[in-house]
C-alpha cells in the first residue's frame, strides 16, 4: 500500500499587543504637587496637521472622558485654572520579526502482512504423507509520530506611536503634570487610531496627576468596564 504522509502543525505566534485581549502601552507621569488651584481645564490639541479635524474632535472628547472620571472639569479657557495640551506623534516605519514555531507530526497509515507458512506431515513410522499449508494476516493499525521541529518567520510592518497629556497652570503657565504613552505597534493598528485612542488613554488613567518615578508597562483588558465609557 502506497503511504501517504500528513503533517500537522501546532502554531505558536508571538503576537503584537493589539493580538491579545488586552491593550499594553508604557506610561511615564510626572508632577510637580504645586497647584492649587481648581481641577477646570480646557483643551489645546497638537494633532498631526493631515488629521481630519472631526476625528481631533473626537480624540478631545475621548481625553475629556477620562479627565472627568479622575475628577476634572472640562471648561472653556476664560474660566478654567488648566490648560491641557494634547496631542501625538509618529516614528518612522520599520520591519519586526515574528517567529512562528511549527512542531511536525508525521501519520503513518495502517498496513497488512500477509504470511505463509508449510509444515509437512508424517505417520507414525515417519515417513513422510503430505504437507500443511497455513496463511496468517497482520494488521498494523495507523499511527502519528513525531517528525520536527519547523520555524516560520514573518515581518510585521511597526511604527512608534507617543502620546502627551501636559497640565499647566493657567494663571502661571507652568508645568504642573505630565503623562507620555508610548508604544510600538502595527502601522495597521496606526491607521484605526480611533479605536485605539481610549485605550492608550484607558492605560494613562491611573497615572494622570501622579508621579510614577519612570516608565511603567499598563495594559488595560477589553473587557473592562471603563471600555463603555466610549461608547
Amino acid at each position: 500500500m502506497k503511504k501517504r504522509l500528513y503533517f500537522f502543525a501546532i502554531l505558536c505566534i508571538f503576537c503584537l499587543t493589539s493580538c491579545s485581549n488586552y491593550w499594553w502601552s508604557y506610561v511615564d507621569a510626572i508632577n510637580t504637587n504645586a497647584f492649587t488651584g481648581n481641577k477646570t481645564y480646557f483643551i489645546e490639541k497638537r494633532f498631526p496637521s493631515n488629521l481630519n479635524p472631526l476625528t481631533a474632535e473626537e480624540f478631545g472628547r475621548d481625553l475629556a472622558i477620562v479627565l472627568e472620571n479622575k475628577g476634572y472639569y472640562l471648561t472653556d479657557s476664560a474660566n478654567a485654572d488648566l490648560k491641557v495640551v494634547f496631542g501625538y506623534t509618529l516614528g518612522e516605519k520599520s520591519d519586526r520579526a515574528y517567529t512562528s514555531s511549527y512542531s511536525l507530526y508525521q501519520y503513518n497509515p495502517s498496513t497488512t502482512t500477509k504470511t505463509e507458512s508449510s509444515s509437512i506431515v508424517k505417520n507414525a513410522s515417519g515417513n513422510i504423507i503430505g504437507s500443511i499449508t497455513t496463511n496468517s494476516t497482520q494488521t498494523n493499525p495507523g499511527n502519528v509520530t513525531y517528525a520536527g521541529q519547523a520555524i516560520n518567520t514573518n515581518y510585521v510592518e511597526v511604527q512608534d506611536i507617543e502620546l502627551t497629556i501636559d497640565a499647566f497652570d493657567v494663571s502661571n503657565q507652568q508645568a504642573v503634570w505630565s503623562v507620555s504613552i508610548t508604544d510600538k505597534t502595527s502601522s495597521k493598528n496606526l491607521q484605526n487610531l480611533r479605536k485605539y485612542i481610549p485605550m492608550y488613554l484607558l492605560n494613562a488613567y491611573p497615572y494622570i496627576g501622579e508621579n510614577t518615578k519612570g516608565k511603567v508597562s499598563s495594559k488595560t483588558y477589553y473587557s473592562d468596564k471603563r471600555v463603555k465609557w466610549f461608547r
